[in-house]
């Protein structure tokens, strides 16, 4: 006996489904019912070509379940347990923990994400998020970036800044995660201290944009800012912090700076009067 049954009553349960399809092929009058129960059991849905309700999956899963399970209904996908760990590639991940209202589960990503990727796996998830690959450059504005990496603490690919809206405090937070070279594509003037601005603009080269300190400041401050501004200016707000160092150190140090007016202590066992009159 392999006849179309169709199912009338306006409840039912995936184990009367489950009776049911042992007779013949499934038909249902009301399509919306939602439905609970282990991914084994859902497979009934498979056969059931107009089904539209809600699914929560109980018991254990993985991803391609969970994938398999969503081409079953256009209605919503829940789980009981939101703590089962997924892993699997960015685009799949992405695709679908958005849809996992209330998920907390660690997460895997086994290839190299994007950061539009990474961003939505990382707000569809309280829990941990483990690159398997990072050698994937990345790009996008400072917001999203920062967003893609939340609770992520190091990253090896190279990261771009796009865009202009971004502030010291970004760049210095992107900073602090990639190991490999960060670019901005647009730079601005920024406004900070000396540890603040060198944390930022570390490795960043041709910034090519003013920078203005605030606070006190020190030679290797000074110099590790010059070799990232490029065509940019330090200026310094207060003009007047004595300056300890070697003379070639605290040459470089000053030569994108205008109107310093601070002591200068020289440390070099020997200098010249050239050296001095320059």
């Amino acid at each position: 006996f392999n006849e179309a049954v169709t199912v009338t009553d306006t409840k039912y349960t995936l184990a009367q489904l489950n009776a049911i399809s042992k007779a013949g092929t499934i038909e249902l009058s009301n399509a919306s019912v939602a439905l609970s129960g282990p991914v084994d059991d859902l497979a009934v849905l498979n056969d059931i070509d107009n089904y539209a309700g809600a699914i929560t999956v109980t018991g254990d899963y993985n991803l391609n379940k969970l994938e398999t399970i969503d081409g079953f209904t256009t209605g919503k996908i829940n789980v009981a347990n939101k703590s089962v760990a997924l892993s699997g590639n960015a685009d799949e991940l992405a695709a679908m923990l958005p849809n996992l209202a209330g998920y907390k589960g660690a997460v895997t990503v086994l290839n190299a994400p994007t950061v539009a990727q990474l961003k939505a796996i990382n707000n569809a998830t309280a829990g941990s998020i483990t690159l398997e690959d990072q050698s994937g450059d990345l790009s996008g504005s400072a917001s999203d970036i920062l967003a893609a990496f939340k609770g992520i603490k190091s990253y090896e690919g190279d990261i771009k800044v796009t865009g202009t809206d971004y502030k010291l405090a970004d760049l210095k937070a992107i900073n602090a995660i990639t190991e490999g070279n960060l670019t901005v594509v647009s730079p601005i003037a920024l406004t900070g201290t000396a540890k603040d601005l060198v944390a930022a603009l570390k490795g960043v080269d041709d910034y090519n944009e003013d920078v203005t300190v605030t606070g006190s400041y020190t030679v290797a401050d000074l110099e590790s800012l010059d070799d990232e501004i490029g065509t940019g200016s330090i200026i310094l707000a207060n003009k007047n912090v004595a300056l300890t160092g070697e003379f070639d150190d605290i040459e470089d140090a000053l030569s994108n700076v205008t109107g310093y007016t601070g002591a200068i202590k020289l440390t070099d066992s020997s200098i010249s009067a050239a050296d001095l009159k320059a």
